[in-house]
C-alpha cells in the first residue's frame, strides 16, 4: 500500500507545485498531491477586518498599553491584517516592545502595510536597523517584511535598490540558515531593473547555491531562475561587465564592489599615471590586475564624457615600470575580428597603451594583450 499526503495551501499554484515537487524528491515512495484552501480569508475576512480596524485604532492603541503581552501581540496582528497605513505610527512606536513575540508581530505588520514613496522611508529606516539584531528570529521576520514592502512597488526605485544592497550585505555575515533562505526568497519578490544590481544579485545567489544547508541551496536556485527572467539574455562567457560599470557610474551600485575579477575604483583612490585620462566627470572606473612577463600590469576601463564611450588602458603598475616596447593592447569584435583602431602598440617603452571605443547597447568587445597575461581566459565585455 502506497502512503499518500495531501498538501493544503494558500500559496499560488506555481509555488504549491514547487513545494510538492520538492517534497516528492525527498520521499519518492509517498504519493504527494496538493490542493488550494478556500480563498475566503482574502475575500471575506480581510475586508471586514480592515473596515473594523479603521474605526477602532484608538482601541488598538489601548491594547498596546496592556501589561499582558498576548494582548499586545494580538493588537499587532490585527493591524497586520488591516494593512492600514493609518496604523503605521502605532506600529513604529511599538517596534521595540520588550517582549520578542510582540516585537516580531509588529515587524511583520509593518511589512504588510500598503505604503507609498513618501510613507515608506521611516518604515524601511526602522526595519534596516533590525537586520543586525542579535536575535535570528528578529532578523528573519525583518527580511520577510522588507521583501514584502519592496514587492509593492511595480518598478525599481531608490527604496528597492537600498533594500537589495542591505540584504546582500547581510548575506556576507549571516550565520543562520533560515535567514539566508529568507533573503534568497525576498530577492525574488523585488522588482530589479538596474543591470548592475541584477548582476550583483545573481552572483550572490550563485554563491548561496554552495551553502551547506539544502533549503538555502534550493531557495537560491529558485531565486536565480526567477532573477534570470528579469535580466538581459546572456551573451558570451561573461555578460554585463560594462553594464556593471554603467551602474557604478550612475550611482546605482557602491563604488567599492567587484565582479568577475574586475574591481571598481575612483580617481581619488589612486594617483599619477594610474588614473591617466580620468576626468572629474568620469571619476569612477573599473580595473583588472594582470601579470605579464612576471611584472604587475593593470587593464582599466574609463567611461567617457558621453554614454557609450570608453577608454581601455594598459599600464605597468610595477614601481618605476613602463609598458615595454612591442607590447600590444587589442580589442576584437565578439566574433573575434579586427576593426579600425582596435590596437595600440608600444613602439618604445611608454607610460600606457590606450584605445578609445564607442559602443551601443547590446554591443560587446573581446580584450587581449600581446604578450598574453598569466592565466588569460578570453572574456567578452557587454554593454
Amino acid at each position: 500500500m502506497t502512503d499518500k499526503i495531501t498538501i493544503k495551501s494558500l500559496a499560488n499554484s506555481d509555488t504549491a507545485q514547487e513545494i510538492q515537487n520538492f517534497l516528492q524528491s525527498l520521499v519518492p515512495n509517498v504519493e504527494i498531491t496538493s490542493e488550494p484552501l478556500p480563498e475566503y480569508c482574502e475575500e471575506e475576512i480581510f475586508p471586514r477586518t480592515k473596515q473594523l480596524l479603521t474605526k477602532n485604532l484608538e482601541d488598538v492603541q489601548t491594547k498596546f498599553k496592556q501589561e499582558d503581552w498576548n494582548i499586545r501581540e494580538d493588537a499587532a496582528l490585527n493591524l497586520a491584517m488591516s494593512g492600514n497605513i493609518q496604523a503605521m505610527p502605532l506600529l513604529l512606536a511599538q517596534v521595540n516592545d520588550p517582549r520578542p513575540e510582540v516585537k516580531h508581530m509588529v515587524i511583520y505588520a509593518l511589512g504588510r502595510i500598503t505604503v507609498t514613496d513618501g510613507e515608506v522611508f521611516p518604515v524601511i529606516g526602522t526595519l534596516m536597523e533590525f537586520l543586525a539584531d542579535s536575535d535570528f528570529e528578529t532578523r528573519l521576520v525583518t527580511v520577510q517584511a522588507l521583501g514584502k514592502i519592496a514587492s509593492q512597488f511595480p518598478t525599481s526605485n531608490t527604496y528597492n535598490q537600498e533594500i537589495i544592497a542591505h540584504l546582500l550585505n547581510c548575506l556576507e555575515t549571516e550565520d543562520d540558515w533560515c535567514v539566508r533562505e529568507a533573503i534568497a526568497q525576498a530577492l525574488t519578490m523585488i522588482k530589479i531593473e538596474d543591470a548592475g544590481q541584477i548582476i550583483a544579485v545573481t552572483e550572490a545567489l550563485k554563491k548561496l547555491q554552495e551553502d551547506e544547508n539544502i533549503f538555502v541551496k534550493r531557495a537560491a536556485m529558485l531565486a536565480e531562475s526567477k532573477i534570470e527572467q528579469k535580466a538581459p539574455p546572456p551573451k558570451g562567457k561573461q555578460p554585463g561587465v560594462l553594464q556593471w560599470l554603467e551602474s557604478i557610474t550612475k550611482g546605482s551600485l557602491d563604488v567599492a564592489s567587484s565582479y568577475l575579477g574586475w574591481v571598481s575604483s575612483e580617481q581619488t583612490q589612486l594617483a599619477g599615471i594610474y588614473t591617466q585620462g580620468i576626468n572629474d566627470i568620469s571619476s569612477k572606473y573599473i580595473r583588472k590586475d594582470l601579470i605579464i612577463d612576471s611584472q604587475s600590469y593593470r587593464l582599466q576601463i574609463i567611461p567617457g564624457d558621453k554614454s557609450g564611450i570608453y577608454k581601455f588602458q594598459l599600464l605597468n603598475t610595477t614601481p618605476g615600470g613602463k609598458v615595454l616596447g612591442g607590447y600590444k593592447l587589442i580589442l576584437l569584435t565578439v566574433e573575434g575580428e579586427d576593426f579600425e583602431g582596435n590596437c595600440d602598440v608600444a613602439e618604445t617603452a611608454t607610460d600606457f597603451l590606450e584605445i578609445e571605443l564607442s559602443l551601443d547597447s547590446d554591443e560587446g568587445v573581446i580584450w587581449k594583450t600581446e604578450p598574453l597575461p598569466d592565466n588569460y581566459q578570453e572574456e567578452t565585455l557587454w554593454l
